[in-house]
């Protein structure tokens, strides 16, 4: 009977302990942004982009072999479609249109219809178009494990003629890390410089077919935006201190009942 209390006592421990993990295991990071059609201010989908998994692991490049391709898997969670519209954004936002977060200000909040799906990959394609001598990266998102396919959405961002609104992007992109590190795309918000671009730039050859065309018929000159910063959300500290305390009592009383039964055991003898 004593040796059961005793088996029963440390395994309370060590289960105990498997869920006293430091608060910042429990982080993820990252944007909500907004698809919008021509006029760049009627939103039509939302998605949020994350850097990191829900154990605050970082997403890494699946694909560590081609330098031309980045594939981050579980990095696009909760791609919804409904209406919103944001302020006029023919040219560069005041202070005033944003609020204390740094998040751009919807004149209509953005209402979800339909959730297209909650988990997706983000790949990051180097593309080059001969017939204008340009290289530009490529952003398709699809359902989780779904790369075969057609994707959800895509997007370019050319290097020379970036399309962001909100965002400093640095000088030079970096290319390589703009498709093969996903920190480096979250940090410099490099998806607000995306679009689906006009005829300028012979888009069409280095486009993908996708859904959301088919969707909202969105075509030409579309845009994305970050319209939420996400932040990293830390384990509660009372159910953190709360594991921690009955794991250390567990422990004590394992302890204490251990030198009892020596003491005992001494005492026969």
């Amino acid at each position: 009977m004593i040796t059961k209390i005793m088996a029963l006592a440390a395994t309370t421990v060590l289960v105990a302990s498997a869920f006293v993990q430091p608060a910042d295991a429990q982080r993820r990071r990252g944007n909500r942004y907004s698809v919008m059609g021509e006029d760049a201010t009627q939103i039509f989908f939302q998605f949020q982009l994350f850097d990191t998994d829900e154990s605050g692991n970082i997403i890494h490049d699946t694909t560590p072999d081609y330098p031309a391709v980045g594939l981050f898997r579980g990095a696009i969670v909760d791609y919804v479609s409904g209406m919103g519209k944001l302020r006029d954004v023919e040219q560069m936002l005041e202070p005033s249109d944003f609020d204390a977060d740094g998040n751009p200000i919807l004149e209509e909040a953005f209402q979800q219809e339909i959730k297209q799906f909650d988990m997706g990959d983000l790949l990051a394609e180097l593309i080059t178009d001969p017939k204008v001598n340009k290289t530009f990266v490529r952003y398709s998102i699809f359902e989780e494990g779904s790369t075969s396919t057609k994707p959800f959405s895509n997007f370019i961002l050319d290097p020379e003629e970036p399309s962001g609104i909100f965002t400093t992007l640095p000088d030079p992109i970096n290319l390589y890390l703009a498709v093969n590190d996903l920190s480096y795309i979250l940090d410099n918000n490099l998806l607000d410089a995306a679009r689906k671009p006009g005829e300028e730039i012979n888009g069409k050859n280095i486009l993908l077919d996708d859904q959301d065309d088919k969707e909202m018929g969105l075509g030409m000159n579309s845009f994305l935006v970050k319209t939420e910063v996400i932040n990293p959300q830390a384990v509660p500290e009372s159910d953190n201190n709360s594991a921690i305390f009955f794991a250390f009592t567990s422990f004590g009383a394992y302890i204490l009942l251990k030198r009892q039964i020596k003491m005992n055991r001494t005492a026969k003898m």
